[in-house]
């Protein structure tokens, strides 16, 4: 059970001009919005997976841009205007810390290091529900990273050392369609060909990996998670000697065992 790699602004001289025209007034506020707006969209362009990381950048950003643009170009009620928008932006952004905050995580201890993780249930809700029941109750405790393929995935959560099959309890309904993407560093269930067949293995993404994302209707591999440290330990397992043993691919010669995965 894995991914197949075919699928898978200028001040005014207020001594030499005190007032100004509607047309002036009118082109000074078009200019301060291009420019807030183009503040803001960078800041949010940058923000797959981390909406509350987009909020925080837009709230760092936008400050500077509307009252240094607002105060040289605009009228009194304008600037009024931006203040309030501000205000806005800021209660945004404390709503995506406080929902980023009680995202659930969960660490990896591997004999290599470990590997946290952070879920979202808003964007997977079954996939993080029952991958969060697997860990509650120990399922994932001395398997091992059973596949490896540099340049491409990390799996785990199906085989132990002794590469004995551990079956898992539960499917899962495929929920990659409008999900989220397979980036580098996302998590993402593995399956087979039926879409709902995700259980209790999942891999890494070690790249980009586009293929394995849903395209329109047709269904993907459903990303749920991402590495929020420990990536280094991810890098490491990418990177170490693999075989074919027991008929698989990609086996580690040496183990690289998940001694407990835990919530934080």
């Amino acid at each position: 059970m894995w991914p197949r790699p075919e699928r898978y602004t200028q001040p005014m001289n207020t001594q030499a001009k005190t007032v100004q025209t509607t047309k002036e007034r009118a082109s000074a506020f078009s200019r301060c919005r291009a420019g807030a707006n183009r503040v803001y969209l960078a800041s949010l362009s940058v923000a797959v997976l981390r909406p509350a990381a987009a909020f925080r950048s837009a709230a760092a950003l936008l400050p500077a841009a509307l009252v240094l643009s607002a105060a040289a170009l605009l009228p009194a009620a304008t600037f009024l205007s931006a203040a309030t928008f501000l205000s806005a932006a800021t209660f945004l952004s404390a709503a995506a810390l406080a929902e980023e905050a009680d995202a659930p995580r969960v660490r990896l201890e591997t004999n290599l290091g470990n590997i946290d993780l952070e879920l979202y249930p808003e964007r997977a809700p079954e996939t993080v529900a029952n991958f969060l029941a697997r860990v509650d109750e120990g399922f994932y405790d001395g398997l091992i990273f059973h596949r490896v393929v540099a340049g491409f995935v990390i799996q785990a959560g199906g085989y132990d050392h002794k590469l004995t099959y551990r079956p898992p309890p539960a499917t899962v309904a495929n929920e990659s369609v409008g999900g989220l993407r397979n980036e580098k560093y996302t998590v993402a269930m593995a399956r087979l060909a039926d879409p709902d067949s995700a259980d209790t293995q999942f891999f890494i993404n070690v790249k980009h990996n586009p293929h394995l994302d849903a395209t329109g209707d047709k269904p993907g591999y459903t990303v749920f998670a991402r590495v929020i440290d420990g990536d280094y330990v991810v890098t490491t397992i990418e990177l170490v000697d693999t075989g074919i043993e027991a008929g698989m691919a990609g086996v580690p010669e040496e183990d690289v065992i998940i001694k407990q995965a835990v919530r934080l």
